[in-house]
């Protein structure tokens, strides 16, 4: 049976003792484990593979792939007020009595009861990637599918963040674009003979969602593989960790997973072509904006490009169109 797609999710974290009101909380590694139970919310969703992203009050720590989840049954030591039995408690800073509860009741020391309940410890040091500071912990919530400032653990679109990540942090890039390309959809369309025409309408959103997303998806760079051989199209490198599968025309619905929409890129020349700055013509000679002329990309100019087959003649004259309006 096939795994649901990977989720991503914001997990708080502070090194040392994690203190709540109503609990005697975790001791949090954050590069290495973060330990939860059954009684936080989402806390039956989080599985093996599902990227998360490590914080603290203040903003992101790094970033990381689940590698394994461990569990146990256990118990969770709950505080509460001893005069009313609410839950809702906090401790109050230099003051005294120490704690202080919803209802106003103040007091040293809470009473305490015990539950029963999972123990989770969530594994990702293998993949950890230090990313400190690289997003607020205001830029954090935003990018909540539905924001709570209660949760410990909350779901977030990772598309939102992944540009401030990558530019905080360049290593995190392909542990970012993997799981973007797990999220693909089962079918893409390779039908060769039915041909491929490209869906017009306004492409510059959807260039920078690219750039973000990464969404050359698994089963795209697949079939560009088997037609064009595991190689960049332009520059020839082989090392296939590095190459992406690149739209001609900018991702705008399943229907653009054409085989014959696509290229297979190095990274950073998939990054030059979405951005126009470099653009193939019909003739599949490479031209390069003015913006690269003086830079180490300049020798690609004029560069005649060999493919073994042919994309779809439509959408590199459309794409070819708006480089030359745009470069």
């Amino acid at each position: 049976m096939q795994r649901d797609a990977p989720r991503s999710w914001t997990m708080l974290a502070i090194a040392g003792p994690r203190q709540h009101g109503g609990n005697t909380g975790y001791l949090d590694s954050p590069k290495s484990v973060y330990r939860f139970d059954s009684g936080v919310a989402n806390s039956g969703k989080v599985k093996r593979g599902d990227l998360v992203f490590i914080r603290d009050r203040d903003g992101l720590l790094g970033v990381s792939v689940i590698d394994h989840i461990s569990s146990k049954p256990g118990e969770k030591v709950l505080l509460k007020c001893p005069e009313c039995g609410k839950a809702k408690i906090r401790k109050r800073a230099g003051q005294t009595p120490a704690y202080r509860c919803e209802s106003g009741h103040v007091f040293d020391k809470p009473a305490q009861s015990l539950r029963e309940v999972v123990l989770y410890e969530a594994f990702y040091e293998k993949e950890f990637i230090l990313a400190s500071g690289a997003v607020t912990g205001k830029r954090l919530r935003a990018a909540a599918w539905r924001p709570n400032l209660q949760l410990s653990i909350e779901e977030v679109d990772a598309s939102r963040i992944a540009e401030d990540v990558i530019e905080a942090a360049p290593q995190a890039r392909y542990l970012l674009q993997n799981f973007f390309q797990s999220m693909a959809p089962e079918s893409v369309a390779q039908d060769d003979d039915k041909g491929y025409m490209p869906q017009l309408g306004d492409r510059r959103q959807k260039v920078l969602a690219t750039i973000a997303r990464r969404r050359g998806q698994a089963k795209f760079r697949t079939s560009l593989i088997k037609r064009y051989g595991p190689r960049c199209a332009l520059s020839g490198c082989t090392v296939m960790a590095i190459v992406e599968a690149a739209h001609i025309w900018p991702y705008r619905g399943e229907e653009d997973n054409h085989v014959q929409n696509g290229l297979l890129l190095r990274a950073d020349l998939h990054t030059l072509y979405d951005l126009d700055l470099i653009g193939i013509d019909p003739r599949f000679i490479l031209h390069v904006a003015d913006d690269l002329k003086n830079s180490e990309y300049a020798h690609l100019s004029g560069l005649q490009i060999d493919l073994c087959a042919k994309p779809s003649r439509t959408a590199i004259e459309s794409r070819w169109n708006y480089f030359k309006k745009n470069s």
